[in-house]
């Protein structure tokens, strides 16, 4: 994969590995990410996503809520791996966190982060479509 990518997903385990490891490919440039709450809870998916953002990213990336709900949302059990790793202390040696959160909610990010990207961009959608 090369050039540009927005990346949604879910907050599952397998989602933030796979933010991490588009992080470290050379040729893409991530423009946006966007987090649904079906395989997780949103607040530490987030909070994992920005961290992991701040630790292995090349630049300024906004993460975006979605405030759309999962019509069938993964058991309680599942979706509280996202705690484990917005735990893990890798993440947290800083102290802070300094990845922005998009002021519009995830969907609206998604549109607004296209328009304003000159060149094609990959969508990968790992999660639900935020809308």
């Amino acid at each position: 994969m090369r050039g540009k990518v927005y990346f949604n997903h879910d907050g599952g385990v397998d989602d933030l590995i796979s933010l991490f490891l588009l992080l470290q490919m050379d040729k893409v440039k991530l423009t946006g990410v966007s987090v649904i709450p079906a395989d997780c809870y949103l607040e530490p998916a987030m909070s994992a996503s920005r961290k992991i953002i701040d630790r292995f990213g090349k630049g300024n990336i906004e993460v975006a809520a979605s405030n759309s709900r999962a019509k069938n949302p993964f058991p309680k059990d599942w979706r509280m791996h996202a705690f484990y790793v917005d735990a893990l202390p890798i993440l947290n040696e800083s102290g802070k966190v300094v990845t922005p959160v998009a002021e519009k909610p995830a969907h609206h990010h998604l549109i607004e982060t296209l328009l304003q990207t000159e060149e094609k961009t990959t969508l990968l959608l790992q999660g639900l479509l935020p809308i």
